[in-house]
């Protein structure tokens, strides 16, 4: 039974679970400022977004169709006439469905493309989210508090670099309630989202070293035989005889030129081909030379503190700089961790005492890009059945593997844990960030429930389930104690048992 209710066999403190009228903790000094854009929001109303798509709204496809987007921030709060309410914007939009797994849900994500009068791309300040064009409508439907996304990246925007902002909305298609989503900056390059600069289209048209956004998908976004291909096969073997597929993000497959293709494919197969020499660990020659450190271990720190059952494998964003800009690789921005922190009925997800690249280095992946391995009649997942090797791509990458076994990284990793234990990892500011988020989402929450009675239950892949299926407010508090309970375990268990010591 995955049952496990809030206040129970936690070895951290329970907090107080309050109705959503409760008062959100003061600051108690300018320590906390790291959540003041989530925590400055809101009064328990959220802005609404009307979207109209002509009578799609059932069978939005995955390329973008034509649609119409009013945003409304100021509302009496009980969704009655919403014509009468002022709309703080209006305009077209592009619209297609979303994600992979997550497309397969009754609540759909979204990505929205904002638009000027001649239908095309427009940067647009929504709901003081900084300007841009592409936002993420994401649906809270594995995560059933909202709040795990909307963690990970508030963390990570303490780390010195751009993650992505969000804000809590509720949704009408069509005239229709949709329920509660995450309206998020995508992962775009961007001066105000990943900060590098355009390659040239050629060598010969200037510096085309930098930058790119490259994306770990598993087994890659498409077919090999899909065109433009999204997707492409590093030559280069691990020690048992796997390969990766990684994915063009930036430039995008239909943009990307044959040169930048090459340049980037090369940039890749020397990097991996450098991690396989004996040199790999020389601080001049080896991983050093390629990869941006500091974001590696922030990267790493973020996933095994979450324990992401999708961590080093899915989701993970990649950005090359310019050569004359350093030319390293950043693992950054964090994308995607709704079945992370306890959210994760499969591989060890739900666990507070384990090692997350530990968890994903066993198994692994099935390609449309390699062949069957030898002596195999089919290609299995590696979690799906741990005692078989019939899989063609592991759950990490050997190169990140790797750096487990150097005793100077794992220095780092424990040094740069303990310095964030006292800001992003302070389990005293996620209160605050937690229990702002309570109040903000308690009202909208009901309505949710409502339209999703799905969620009252086992929905995959929990392994919570609150026993207040009757009590929409219980349910929510429930679901939102388990979280933090399970985060301040999780850090404890990270204060003893994180790999490394720090020489500082």
């Amino acid at each position: 039974m995955r049952r496990i209710l809030p206040c129970v066999l936690v070895l951290a403190a329970c907090s107080s679970s309050g109705s959503t009228d409760q008062q959100v903790p003061a600051p108690a000094n300018p320590a906390y400022d790291w959540a003041h854009f989530e925590t400055t929001h809101r009064a328990p109303i959220l802005p609404i977004l009307v979207i109209d798509t002509g009578g799609f709204a059932s069978v939005i496809p995955r390329d973008k169709i034509k649609a119409r987007l009013k945003v409304i921030e100021k509302h009496d709060g009980t969704h009655g006439d919403l014509s009468t309410a002022p709309v703080a914007l209006d305009l077209p939009i592009g619209i297609n469905l979303r994600g992979s797994s997550s497309a397969g849900f009754l609540q759909r994500p979204y990505t929205i493309e904002l638009h000027d009068d001649l239908n095309e791309g427009k940067k647009v300040p929504v709901l003081d989210l900084p300007p841009g064009e592409d936002f993420a409508l994401v649906s809270c439907w594995t995560d059933k508090p909202c709040m795990r996304n909307a963690l990970a990246y508030a963390m990570g925007r303490q780390l010195g670099r751009w993650n992505p902002k969000l804000r809590f909305v509720e949704v009408y298609l069509d005239g229709v309630y949709n329920g509660l989503y995450q309206m998020t900056e995508a992962v775009r390059q961007d001066k105000r989202r990943v900060d590098v600069p355009k390659p040239a289209l050629s060598a010969d048209l200037g510096d085309i070293t930098g930058g790119y956004i490259i994306r770990r998908e598993a087994g890659g976004k498409a077919a090999p035989t899909t065109i433009p291909i999204r997707d492409w096969l590093s030559p280069v073997k691990s020690v048992d005889g796997r390969q990766m597929v990684y994915t063009y993000h930036y430039p995008k497959e239909d943009k990307i030129t044959a040169e930048q293709k090459a340049y980037i494919q090369d940039y890749f197969t020397r990097f991996e081909t450098a991690m396989k020499e004996p040199t790999w660990i020389d601080p001049q020659t080896g991983y050093r030379k390629w990869l941006d450190v500091a974001t590696v271990v922030d990267f790493v720190l973020m996933n095994e503190i979450s324990n992401n059952v999708d961590a080093y494998w899915k989701s993970v964003y990649m950005a090359k700089q310019r050569d004359s800009l350093g030319g390293k690789m950043a693992l950054s921005p964090l994308w995607d961790y709704n079945i992370a922190f306890g959210n994760a009925d499969y591989r060890d997800g739900w666990k507070l005492d384990n090692v997350t690249y530990k968890m994903n280095r066993w198994g692994g992946e099935c390609s449309a890009f390699l062949p069957t391995p030898m002596g195999c009649s089919a290609c299995i997942r590696g979690d799906l059945n741990p005692g078989t090797s019939c899989w063609t791509m592991q759950y990490v990458p050997f190169w990140l593997d790797q750096l487990w076994t150097d005793p100077v990284y794992t220095g780092e990793l424990k040094c740069r844990w303990l310095e964030l234990r006292k800001g992003a990892f302070d389990m005293a500011k996620i209160d605050v960030q937690l229990e702002a988020w309570r109040r903000e989402l308690g009202p909208a929450m009901r309505r949710h429930f409502a339209r999703w009675e799905r969620l009252l239950t086992y929905n995959w892949p929990n392994w919570y389930i609150s026993s207040g299926a009757f009590d929409f407010d219980k349910f929510f508090d429930d679901e939102v104690d388990y979280l933090r309970n399970w985060t301040a375990n999780r850090i404890m268990y990270l204060d003893k048992n994180l790999p490394g010591t720090c020489s500082k």
